[in-house]
């Protein structure tokens, strides 16, 4: 159970990671 609640950590940061890198190429342009 520890290993698949890691896992979805590190997916969850990733993806919360990509949605402010597109927010922010959105901003500049």
């Amino acid at each position: 159970m520890s290993v698949k609640s890691n896992e979805q950590q590190i997916i969850d940061i990733d993806t919360a990671l990509r949605e402010v890198l597109c927010g922010i190429r959105t901003v500049e342009e």
